[in-house]
């Protein structure tokens, strides 16, 4: 019975990949061809699946940016450079951002970092956590032969801080981009708070709260509350 229900699974499992690849190949082939809207629902298809590309995503703000919708190009060049870290795409989107007068898209080398340390988050984890089970290991070692040694506690510590900033993405702030013009900023979660100003869709913005029906965010010196179906997370 259990050998059955495995095979059906697998069975299962192999046919949607075998489908994921003949959707993104039609969907290539239309690209290639220039029926960018078709194309394009295909993609959001397999966008929806969490399947995609990094070529694929490309694409997809190729297609949106062609559309003039800029808000949505820069959300699909923000996901190709989260997946990639090419420092290239951070100019497209700048143009992007300046043409449309955004804020929100300059990068500083401490950001780089935070993206990298995102990117290959679980093995940095792997690498740090194998550290300080050999310098556990080693601090066992030296107290045991009673050869005082303080060299690995002060690197377990180390060690030990850095997971807990890893773990809790103390190098990467949480960022979204606003995807609705009109978008009123407010002074609290409130319909009733006082608005402090319109915001434009395309600004990228750092989330600093979340609740079931706003967000906290930072608008340049300031911090203010938007309703949160008006944002992407990214």
């Amino acid at each position: 019975m259990w050998f059955k229900f495995f095979r059906v699974l697998i069975v299962f499992f192999l046919n949607s990949l075998t489908l994921s690849a003949q959707d993104i190949q039609r969907a290539d082939s239309l690209f290639n061809s220039r029926k960018y809207t078709e194309a394009n629902e295909i993609f959001e298809s397999i966008y929806a699946d969490q399947k995609a590309s990094p070529s694929m995503l490309m694409k997809m703000a190729f297609i949106q940016e062609g559309l003039g919708n800029y808000a949505e190009a820069l959300f699909f060049l923000n996901q190709y450079y989260e997946l990639t870290a090419n420092k290239k795409v951070l100019e497209k989107m700048r143009e992007i951002a300046e043409e449309n007068e955004l804020t929100g898209y300059e990068y500083s080398d401490i950001e780089f970092f935070g993206n990298l340390v995102q990117k290959y988050k679980h093995g940095i984890l792997g690498v740090l956590f194998a550290l300080s089970i050999l310098l556990l290991a080693m601090t066992y070692r030296y107290k045991k032969q009673k050869n005082p040694n303080y060299t690995p506690v002060v690197m377990q510590v180390l060690v030990c801080v850095l997971l807990l900033a890893i773990t809790n993405d103390f190098f990467s702030k949480p960022k979204a981009i606003v995807n609705r013009d009109q978008t009123l900023l407010m002074t609290g979660p409130s319909a009733g708070a006082e608005p402090i100003e319109l915001i434009k869709k395309g600004h990228k913005v750092s989330i600093l709260e979340t609740t079931d029906a706003w967000v906290k965010i930072g608008w340049g010196d300031r911090e203010g509350y938007i309703r949160r179906n008006r944002i992407k997370p990214i």
